[in-house]
């Protein structure tokens, strides 16, 4: 786990393309699973919604550090 971190911290280009991707596919997510929250006939899960984006963030790091050092 350790290494993985140092590889985080010392690579930030890496953390924006997370970022970008994180946007993109965690937009996708809530759109799919907050539907309801977002055209008012539910009110909105916050938990889900952070999720929404927090995981393919994680997802997008670990990925990467994986496939640089298998």
């Amino acid at each position: 786990m350790t290494s993985v971190l140092s590889h985080i911290r010392d690579n930030s280009p890496l953390l924006l393309r997370a970022a970008k991707t994180a946007m993109v596919v965690g937009t996708i997510l809530l759109i799919i699973n907050q539907y309801e929250a977002l055209v008012g006939v539910t009110p909105i899960n916050t938990v889900k919604a952070v999720l929404s984006y927090c995981v393919p963030f994680c997802v997008f790091l670990y990925g990467s550090k994986t496939r640089v050092n298998p």
